[in-house]
């Protein structure tokens, strides 16, 4: 297990996400794309403290081939003031999370906030969950901000606050897949699309056995 807690010696706060960051904090991403895989073997890493503009998480982004797995992020801090924001991935455009987790704080600006990651483009999530308290402006989930892939076994629990497409678990549901999911955090917006599991279904998007309690 890692505590990387910004006031223990040593240690830092980032600036931007510890792996695979935008080192120009660029929309259209100049930066290195994870594609390797990342087993945690079932160990933590505690206190992640990421203040930074966009991909901001402990991965900034993943690509083709990548795969995390076995792995908690616990008590994160991360905070962006632009796009893709979550506790344990900014932007997953490709590649699979199973078996992982997040706790603590994530906070977005403006849009693709997730507990976990922020946007989920391809591939699948599975057997995952975060507790974490979310925030931002569009496209706000307890698990996952934007939803384009599958999502199955996973839930969500913490409080979700968002001005517009808020979910328990996903933002924002594109065309995705979510199975064998539930939630049970407290969601609120300030303008329109809130829902307990989902804030916004669109474009034939699927869920199946699934639930909410929050």
């Amino acid at each position: 297990d890692l505590d990387i807690n910004p006031a223990l010696p040593g240690r830092q706060d980032y600036t931007q996400a510890p792996i695979a960051g935008d080192p120009d904090s660029d929309v259209t991403f100049d930066g290195v794309l994870y594609t390797g895989i990342f087993d945690g073997n079932g160990h933590i890493i505690k206190n992640l403290t990421v203040h930074g503009a966009y991909y901001c998480g402990l991965f900034g982004v993943i690509h083709s081939g990548s795969e995390i797995k076995n792995l908690g992020v616990q008590d994160v801090n991360v905070t962006g003031t632009r796009y893709y924001v979550g506790g344990l991935v900014g932007r997953k455009s490709y590649g699979c999370i199973s078996n992982c987790y997040s706790t603590g704080n994530v906070h977005g600006s403006q849009n693709n906030v997730g507990g976990l990651t922020g946007y989920n483009n391809s591939d699948s999530i599975f057997n995952c969950f975060s507790t974490a308290i979310v925030s931002g402006d569009d496209y706000v989930g307890g698990l996952v901000g934007y939803n384009k892939a599958d999502i199955y076994n996973c839930y969500s629990t913490g409080l979700v606050e968002g001005n517009m497409s808020a979910g328990g678990l996903v933002g924002k549901n594109d065309s995705g897949t979510i199975q064998n999911c539930f939630a049970r955090g407290f969601v609120t917006v300030s303008d329109y699309y809130a829902g307990g599991l989902v804030g916004w279904n669109d474009n034939d998007g699927q869920i199946t056995s699934c639930y909410s309690t929050g």
